[in-house]
């Protein structure tokens, strides 16, 4: 169970960053997303 947790990133609210940083991070992970499907096929 525990290792099944921390497989999952824990997003912390960073109040010095901008909400760019947010975005950033949620392209970042979508194209490492499609990357893997890419190469899955």
């Amino acid at each position: 169970m525990a290792s099944g947790s921390s497989q999952v990133p824990v997003k912390e609210p960073i109040v010095g960053k901008s909400h760019k940083y947010e975005v950033n991070d949620l392209v970042s992970s979508f194209f490492l997303l499609l990357l893997l499907a890419s190469s899955g096929k």
